[in-house]
């Protein structure tokens, strides 16, 4: 399903693409596995920004994360990916930065430069939107904190300060 709907999305057939996760999403069958739902919702709550249809980008997104495990994979990035943007939409900020930064750091140790710099990205709407710099304090906070157990982290904060 996520291969034809992505081949419907490139071949400018947006309405199929979507019609193909929700068919999936609310006809699940008996076999389906929860990761691939996990999948089906982080792509639907993406696409449907990019296509500005309306739908609940915090529920789905609520709902994707109960279905992930404690794995730190791919998967979780593409969902918290879709977390962030779901709550700098609804205006959470705070929150926003805060799995903006869990997302960003476990990207980079994944070696998943696209997300990274999506996440960056967002990041940035967040600060421009707060059009306050106190805004930064509670994602600079959780930063240093994690960093105080990296050593390649703390390298990187000391040459970011030079």
């Amino acid at each position: 399903t996520l291969r034809a709907s992505r081949a419907a999305m490139v071949a400018g057939e947006s309405v199929r693409a979507m019609d193909l996760l929700r068919d999936r999403l609310d006809h699940p069958g008996t076999a389906q596995d929860p990761l691939v739902r996990a999948d089906l919702l982080s792509t639907l709550v993406i696409r449907a920004r990019i296509l500005d249809l309306p739908v609940d980008s915090i529920a789905l997104t609520d709902e994707a994360m109960a279905l992930l495990g404690d794995e730190a994979d791919e998967r979780r990035v593409r969902v918290l990916v879709a977390r962030v943007q779901a709550l700098v939409d609804q205006g959470s900020f705070v929150e926003a930065a805060v799995v903006g930064n869990e997302v960003s750091l476990l990207a980079e140790r994944l070696g998943m430069v696209g997300a990274v710099a999506e996440v960056r990205t967002i990041m940035a709407r967040v600060l421009e939107a707060q059009e306050d710099l106190a805004a930064v304090e509670p994602l600079a906070l959780i930063h240093l904190l994690r960093c105080r157990r990296d050593p390649l982290c703390r390298s990187r904060l000391a040459l970011y300060h030079l």
